[in-house]
């Protein structure tokens, strides 16, 4: 599945690159774009490009046949997960701040990803607070472009002009230019702006409390949520609630008390896990994609996603976190999702939905998320 070339003294080989679309050459493991298929750049070991075979995607198919295919409940004595859809009822402001996102959005993702955000509780909001040095220019009011002497006012795409082509494939000489630049209008400064979450009510606050307050007796709590803004709602709920909290996401790990002590991050695992003399009340926050692989976390009987992202294999291995050996049989697992926007409800189905997921070592399981209503 790997393209291979000769190290420098010849006496082994050195894997170059995955066979892992047609995009790459055959011969050399490049893209069709890199300059060694590129005759007018490269003259001396130029060669032409040889589409590739992906065979990475085949490889679940070579290996049928070969491989014994078992399900996670076929192999470990656990209780089976119980999932639960809690309905969140938005404001009349909240749908009317759903509907203008959804008019003046131009593209779906984008609609998308704001009304998740809003969901969840606030809105980023970019605001200018100075300004700072052109990446364009780097701040020399000019920058170099690429032209066609013969259609110089034409617009010369960069991968044309790294290639030294036209759009129909005809070489053409390109030649560089110095221009005022566009980005700054020849200023060399450009706006700087910081992005700032705006909190904005949200249901989901009061639902998270009922729940921290179901757990008390338990002293721990799953909670996963699908933006960093979110991760910061949940944890100062929590704070606020009196518990201590355990924050993991893509900024790092934190563990802090309601009285602000902040915690060793070698031992937040073990006082989650181990304790409650110390912490009675433990919530663990985290995104999926960045806490939902590798821990043990079944001192808490239920996992709480507050918002999920697109990755489903990010989803699985969160609500694994707490169902797995260790856990305690008679009290069961809870997965519970908080649905508060049609927005929540679409990415979840689209979770349950994912053709990927089912490609994996649960091959046959006709859907990965069993949800009862």
């Amino acid at each position: 599945m790997g393209i291979y070339a000769d190290a420098n003294d010849g006496a082994y080989k050195k894997h170059v690159t995955w066979r892992d679309t047609e995009e790459k050459c055959e011969k050399c493991g490049e893209l069709k774009s890199a300059e060694i298929h590129n005759f007018a750049k490269l003259k001396n070991g130029y060669h032409e490009f040889v589409e590739g075979v992906d065979e990475v995607s085949f490889l679940h198919k070579r290996m049928r046949g070969l491989v014994l295919v078992k399900l996670k409940k076929d192999c470990l004595d656990l209780p089976d997960k119980v999932y639960i859809q809690r309905h969140l009822k938005p404001t009349v402001d909240i749908i009317n701040a759903a509907r203008l996102i959804a008019k003046t959005s131009t593209r779906v993702i984008d609609a998308l990803t704001r009304l998740r955000m809003l969901s969840d509780g606030f809105q980023y909001v970019e605001k200018q607070t100075g300004e700072t040095v052109c990446p364009l220019c780097a701040g020399k009011q000019t920058y170099y472009e690429f032209y066609n002497p013969k259609e110089p006012d034409e617009y010369v795409p960069e991968d044309w002009a790294n290639q030294g082509i036209d759009g129909d494939g005809n070489q053409i000489d390109y030649q560089k230019r110095e221009c005022p630049c566009p980005n700054c209008n020849a200023t060399g400064r450009v706006p700087k702006y910081t992005r700032t979450a705006e909190i904005v009510e949200c249901p989901k606050d009061t639902a998270l409390i009922e729940d921290l307050e179901a757990h008390e007796d338990v002293g721990r709590l799953n909670i996963y949520a699908g933006f960093t803004a979110s991760v910061d709602r949940v944890v100062a709920l929590c704070q606020k609630q009196g518990w201590t909290t355990i924050r993991a996401d893509g900024r790092g790990w934190e563990g802090k008390t309601p009285h602000g002590e902040i915690l060793e991050n070698d031992k937040l695992l073990k006082l989650y896990q181990e304790g409650q003399d110390l912490y009675p009340r433990i919530a663990f926050i985290g995104q999926p994609g960045a806490a939902g692989e590798g821990l043990t976390l079944t001192a808490s009987p239920t996992t709480v996603f507050w918002s999920n992202d697109f990755n489903g294999n990010s989803r699985l291995q969160a609500e694994d976190r707490g169902h797995r050996i260790g856990m305690d049989k008679e009290r069961g697992g809870r997965i519970v999702d908080y649905l508060h926007l049609d927005s929540d409800a679409y990415v979840l189905d689209n979770l349950q939905k994912k053709k990927d997921l089912q490609k994996q070592s649960m091959t046959g399981l006709r859907k990965v998320f069993n949800v009862n209503t």
